[in-house]
């Protein structure tokens, strides 16, 4: 496949366009918005064509156009960007995309960062649990300044480097030196990259006689999610906490809404006891005090947790408003195997239309990225709520 820096003649440019402009004028979920939105765009974006040079722009030109109307699961994914990899490993079991890797494992070069360009500035958003990137010291809010010399991307900064460090020059802080951090990366599945952060996420923290339980739900994209995270309640490292705090920021969304019985008081407990007497309970509800920790990129499935937890008084939400992206997206290839993910169905939550609007927290905590250097002050909010005292974000370290 043609890398992202190669430049194809206009005319390719301009079919793919149309093969996107179709799908969307076909499939989009509101034909309303096509006709007044979309169709009176896109002679003025088809025109831009003429000035495109490579895929990187092409991919800011047609997702500038898909931006203009506002709405969620929408989006041109390119063949060497994260959301690219992340997004076929969700929906690998898809007869086009099992195809298109012919059975073999959706593998791509990770550090388990999350960047953002913030005028003009490269920013780590977040840094996975337990990933290359955490243990090499990179921290939320750090500013990226280059990798091996050249601009950051990524994923082709990590191509062929899979085994090998990569140097990255981060800023820290607005008037910090820049400094380097040698970070190895690792060939890995979407899928699993988040499931294993979601395990090395898991804390108890020990403050003022209390165990406060701690994990990031990174994706619920996948059952199996879900199903860890029931084993560390019922019978792993957060069963014998005092309180929990539950992490649905950033990553992706994909929960299905009867998570929430796991907070369902309405379960008997059993008891099993041997012929001495001796025994143990089975019960597989969490009964004491949860919070909950959400922020913009709380997409999705996320915000329909975060719906019901608030209706049904399930405990209290910490830290930003959720995304407001909550209609159905669907995956479709693209004749460049490329991918436009596209909104086909809208719909309301208990009759409660969230796309747009989003969860509102019940204490809000706001947190700017850039040079946040590793300050999680919702984390921290969360814990002084549990602990109704301040407790400072040394904790954390």
């Amino acid at each position: 496949p043609q890398l992202a820096g190669a430049v194809p003649a206009n005319s390719q440019f301009e079919r793919l366009f149309d093969e996107i402009c179709s799908l969307v004028e076909e499939q989009f979920y509101r034909p309303d918005l096509v006709k007044t939105v979309f169709l009176r765009n896109k002679p003025a974006f088809r025109a831009k064509l003429a000035e495109i040079s490579n895929l990187d722009e092409f991919s800011a030109l047609v997702n500038l156009m898909l931006g203009e109307l506002k709405t969620s699961h929408t989006a041109f994914l390119g063949r060497d960007s994260q959301e690219y990899f992340q997004y076929l490993s969700v929906f690998g079991k898809l007869p086009q995309i099992a195809r298109r890797f012919h059975g073999r494992p959706i593998l791509y070069p990770s550090i388990g960062i999350n960047v953002r360009v913030i005028d003009g500035k490269t920013f780590v958003f977040w840094v996975l649990d337990g990933s290359p990137a955490h243990r090499a010291g990179i921290k939320k809010g750090d500013e990226v300044l280059s990798a091996d010399g050249r601009a950051f991307h990524p994923v082709r900064s990590l191509t062929n480097r899979v085994g090998r460090p990569v140097t990255l020059v981060i800023r820290r802080s607005v008037l910090a030196k820049p400094q380097s951090i040698r970070v190895t990366p690792q060939s890995v599945n979407p899928h699993q990259e988040y499931l294993d952060a979601q395990l090395a996420s898991v804390r108890v923290f020990k403050l003022f006689g209390k165990k406060i339980g701690y994990i990031h739900i990174w994706s619920y994209a996948g059952s199996d999610y879900h199903e860890a995270f029931q084993d560390e309640l019922t019978s792993g490292r957060l069963k014998d906490a005092d309180a929990l705090i539950w992490d649905l920021r950033d990553g992706l969304g994909g929960a299905s809404p009867d998570y929430l019985n796991i907070f369902n008081q309405r379960v008997p407990v059993i008891w099993f006891k041997d012929r001495n007497g001796k025994g143990d309970a089975y019960d597989p509800q969490w009964r004491k005090p949860v919070v909950m920790l959400t922020n913009g990129r709380s997409k999705s499935g996320k915000e329909v947790l975060a719906a019901g937890f608030r209706k049904y008084k399930l405990g209290t939400i910490v830290g930003e408003r959720t995304g407001g992206a909550v209609v159905a997206g669907r995956i479709l290839t693209l004749s460049d195997q490329s991918l436009l993910y596209l909104a086909v169905t809208g719909g309301t939550v208990d009759g409660q239309n969230l796309e747009g609007v989003g969860i509102a927290p019940d204490i809000e905590v706001p947190m700017p990225i850039p040079y946040l250097g590793g300050r999680d002050l919702q984390l921290v909010k969360a814990l002084e709520f549990v602990c109704g005292r301040p407790v400072g974000i040394q904790v954390l370290e």
